[in-house]
């Protein structure tokens, strides 16, 4: 099962009422749809929806600082971010691997929080109170950036940040039991 919305809101929650066609089989939802208010603008969902209509897991976008995943009768999760789209993205991304297994008259499905570390935005507070101008100040602050082990990305650096993003992706092992058609 499966929507998305395609303006530039949802006001309505898709779930209301509905019910999965099959109890007995592993029913899997995925979503863009926000779970944080019942009053979002974008396609507002709940856990106990989710649940009552017997979904096993739950798959959803929408929120990129995804909140705490739910287990239970149904799991649901939002899938995350592998690379921050700016400085309200800091940190390592983060994606979910879930492995879903038919107990016979229930499936259960379990999801893990998978980081990827390497490329990130990330945000120093640096005192530049000393700086008597502008070229003092950049100093500072590129030292303090140094000093935190982090690195100054230019525009001509996007091409290699982008490629880091990428080798995390690659590394992980899911991907490449994937690539390798097990």
């Amino acid at each position: 099962y499966g929507y998305a919305f395609t303006g530039i809101s949802h006001r309505q929650n898709t779930l209301t009422g509905f019910v999965c066609e099959d109890s007995g089989r592993i029913n899997i939802l995925c979503a863009h749809g926000d779970t944080t208010s019942p009053l979002s603008p974008y396609a507002p969902l709940s856990v106990s929806d989710m649940e009552s209509a017997g979904f096993t897991y739950c798959a959803l976008a929408h929120v990129h600082r995804a909140p705490q995943m739910v287990e239970g009768d149904t799991t649901v999760a939002y899938s995350g971010f592998l690379l921050g789209q700016g400085f309200d993205e800091t940190g390592n991304g983060t994606a979910v691997s879930v492995a879903v297994e038919d107990m016979g008259e229930k499936a259960v499905a379990k999801a893990e929080r998978v980081v990827f570390e390497g490329a990130a935005y990330e945000i120093v507070s640096v005192d530049v109170d000393g700086a008597k101008n502008d070229g003092e100040t950049a100093e500072i602050a590129r030292k303090a950036v140094e000093k935190a082990g982090l690195y100054l990305v230019k525009e001509k650096d996007l091409d290699k940040l982008a490629e880091s993003a990428a080798d995390a992706y690659l590394d992980y092992p899911l991907h490449n039991w994937l690539a390798n058609g097990k």
